[in-house]
């Protein structure tokens, strides 16, 4: 699907059909197509007063609809609310969130409502964001399978039999190796990656197992546990990959430049004895260094560079084995892969 720009607008349809199913859910969208004409047509950043006006009359709507004790529960206040938290100022998404949370636990759950669809898709790509664990549970029914059906690498299975308390994130690697041949498979096909069955019910059932996972808050307990570093480190890697990937997916926000810095914060601030973890953090580095700006990538080169050494890689094809036994992509980051590459090499000499 395209937007009027030209470029690929996910759930656009679907939108059009939520404003015709709710008289302020339209209002909503007629907001968003006089502020999409708009940035079209005048280089001026400024609200359109049209699409001022329709988003007024939305919110005062939406206000007197929820302080309607028989309308408040509403499917439409929900779609309404969802839309808001979709377009809106990503600062604003968590109070969006926040209220369609209440709403639908008021009305009895998640499956009190005629669809999953939307509510899922919003949540995880916010909560991806702000790498927080979603609103609602994954609706598993909605869940596609993929075609493909890639085995772990050895690396993976050698790591989960030595590090049992790193199972999550292994467990997670392992299943997202089927999910990287599906995407490496289907790279070359221009429109591949726009059908919306693969980024909301499969891409999306990944990232939302990704946010599930533990995370680690509380510094007196990393500090008590290297293990908890490593888990944390492998997690937020991940993060990463997936940004990178929503990125290549035309998701915006990707969530690149949101979470590109989260690694090296948690490795400079925790120092512990990697040596049981080498391929883990040779992994965590190379992933970080894909999305790392042009001054970061020089301290990931070098982090990458020493531990190379320690596990005694000289060429970057020993590297790059290493990276495809616990998950790496072969046609997603290439021009990225190159650079590190290049620098690795150069490194060398």
């Amino acid at each position: 699907m395209q937007g009027a720009d030209g470029n690929y607008c996910p759930l656009k349809d679907l939108w059009w059909n939520m404003g015709l199913f709710d008289r302020t859910a339209f209002l909503v969208i007629l907001g968003l197509a006089s502020r999409v004409l708009n940035l079209l047509t005048c280089s001026e950043s400024k609200e359109h007063p049209e699409a001022t006006t329709y988003y007024t009359k939305s919110v005062r709507a939406l206000q007197r609809r929820i302080e309607n004790a028989e309308d408040r529960l509403s499917e439409g206040v929900i779609v309404t609310v969802l839309e808001f938290a979709y377009y809106d100022n990503l600062s604003r998404w968590l109070i969006h969130m926040n209220g369609v949370s209440a709403i639908i636990h008021d009305r009895g759950g998640t499956e009190t409502l005629k669809s999953s669809y939307i509510h899922i898709r919003i949540d995880v790509s916010g909560s991806f964001i702000f790498d927080r664990k979603p609103f609602f549970p994954a609706p598993c029914h909605l869940l596609h399978e993929l075609e493909y059906v890639e085995q772990p690498g050895a690396v993976l299975f050698k790591l989960n039999s030595r590090f049992p308390d790193l199972s999550g994130v292994i467990h997670f690697l392992s299943e997202t190796t089927n999910l990287m041949s599906f995407i490496d498979g289907h790279a070359n096909e221009s429109k591949g990656f726009e059908d919306d069955r693969f980024l909301s019910r499969t891409f999306n059932g990944y990232v939302h197992k990704l946010l599930s996972l533990p995370r680690t808050s509380q510094t007196s307990e990393i500090e008590k546990c290297p293990k908890i570093i490593v888990r944390e480190a492998v997690r937020r890697a991940c993060i990463t990959l997936f940004a990178l990937l929503r990125e290549n997916f035309s998701i915006k926000p990707s969530g690149v430049y949101e979470h590109r810095n989260l690694l090296k914060e948690l490795l400079l601030q925790y120092e512990i004895d990697w040596t049981p973890y080498l391929e883990l953090r040779l992994w965590v580095l190379a992933v970080a260094a894909l999305a790392a700006d042009n001054v970061e990538v020089h301290w990931y080169m070098d982090e990458i560079c020493g531990t190379a050494t320690q596990m005694g890689l000289l060429e970057w094809d020993e590297v790059r084995r290493v990276l495809r036994h616990i998950l790496w992509s072969d046609q997603m980051f290439k021009y990225q892969e190159g650079k590190i590459r290049e620098m690795f090499e150069m490194a060398d000499q």
